[in-house]
C-alpha cells in the first residue's frame, strides 16, 4: 500500500509541476507591446520595450517614468476587455473574503 503510494507521488506531482511551468511559459510569451500587465511585486505597468530576459514597463504617464523588470517578474497580464485578467496559478490574486 506505501508502495502504491510512492509510485503514485512520483508521477502526479511532477505532473502537475511540468503542467504549471507550461502554463507559466505560455503567459510569460504572450506578453507583447501595449499590454497592461502587473509585476509580483504589485506594479502595475504598460509594456513598452520586450527583449529576451527584461522588460520595461511605463508606470506613471505624467513623468514618463519607466522601469526595467526580468522578464520573470510578470504574474498576470490585465486586460480591461475580458471580465478576468490572465494569470498564473493563483499569484497575484487577491484572497477572496
Amino acid at each position: 500500500m506505501i508502495v502504491a503510494f510512492a509510485v503514485v507521488l512520483f508521477v502526479i506531482v511532477p505532473l502537475s509541476e511540468r503542467r504549471a511551468r507550461k502554463k507559466r511559459e505560455a503567459l510569460l510569451n504572450s506578453v507583447k507591446k501595449l499590454d497592461k500587465v502587473q509585476t509580483s511585486g504589485g506594479i502595475i505597468g504598460t509594456v513598452v520595450e520586450l527583449k529576451p530576459d527584461t522588460i520595461t514597463l511605463k508606470v506613471d504617464e505624467s513623468h514618463n517614468l519607466r522601469i526595467t523588470f526580468a522578464r520573470s517578474a510578470i504574474v498576470q497580464i490585465l486586460d480591461a476587455s475580458s471580465s478576468s485578467p490572465s494569470t498564473v496559478s493563483g499569484e497575484g490574486q487577491a484572497p477572496s473574503r
